[in-house]
């Protein structure tokens, strides 16, 4: 049953993935990541490149000045590791559904206390592994265990 639901999840992507006004083009320009190999044009100051090594969001000034200020990146460049996440989350009509999910997701894990001032409610335990892990370190904040080893090597 998981595998036929992860299947008409892949199949409404594409569907949706369709509808999107994305333009792959070529752009010759440097990127934090180094330089462009190719672009995809979500819409105008929203382009995602594609490098050797890496790659990201760039956004115009306009469009970043529209990301939350608790997520916004000074130089207006996001990479897709993770912060991709804030691009999707600041423009979500450019994304499928699908995409929204996980981009929800990797704020609510990376970024927990944005995505609660965004959402304004509270993450409960669960919903985010950043949160959890911040709330696991204060709670065994004083249970610390120190553990010493010693080598001893034998001649040969």
């Amino acid at each position: 049953m998981a595998f036929l639901g992860r299947m008409i999840e892949q199949a409404d992507h594409s569907r949706e993935l369709r509808g999107l006004d994305r333009q792959t083009v070529c752009m010759d320009c440097s990127t934090p990541w180094g330089a462009s190999q190719g672009a995809t044009v979500y819409a105008d100051g929203i382009v995602c490149h594609t490098t050797a090594g890496h790659g990201g969001f760039k956004l115009s000034a306009a469009r970043n000045a529209t990301v939350h200020p608790m997520l916004r990146a000074e130089d207006a460049c996001y990479e897709e590791d993770a912060e991709w996440a804030i691009v999707a989350l600041t423009f979500p009509d450019l994304f499928t559904t699908y995409e929204r999910a996980a981009a929800d997701k990797a704020v609510r894990d990376s970024w927990p206390d944005a995505w609660e001032a965004i959402s304004g409610r509270s993450l409960a335990p669960g919903e985010s592994h950043e949160k959890d892990a911040q709330e696991f370190a204060r709670v065994h904040a004083d249970d610390w265990i120190a553990l010493t080893a010693s080598v001893q090597i034998m001649p040969g």
